[in-house]
């Protein structure tokens, strides 16, 4: 197996767990109101991140679908497509995706 094989994997692992407490920022969306924002992920449902604003402390939805991701795992920063994110914890585990 290659290193970028398990570089993948170990990020998939990560992404398909919980995202509770992660950083994140919206790097494209195709509503251009919720570019740059950026906080801390706070609860998450199957089709939106709740994010805490880390200036102002107020809490947001913003919609997976359509939006391009910068989240900060414990020790790696991925970008990553709001449709990959799309589902509850427990069922992305169960989601195939391609390397990316």
């Amino acid at each position: 197996m290659s290193n970028k094989y398990k570089r993948a994997i170990n990020i998939w692992l990560k992404l398909a767990t919980s995202l509770f407490g992660s950083f994140v920022e919206v790097v494209y969306s195709k509503n251009e109101g919720y570019v740059g924002l950026k906080g801390k992920i706070i609860d998450e449902t199957e089709k939106m991140l709740f994010v805490e604003m880390e200036s102002t402390k107020k809490t947001i939805c913003i919609p997976k679908k359509g939006q391009v991701f910068r989240i900060n795992l414990n020790d790696k920063v991925v970008l990553v497509r709001g449709e990959i994110l799309l589902g509850k914890p427990h069922q992305r585990m169960k989601k195939k995706i391609k390397l990316w």
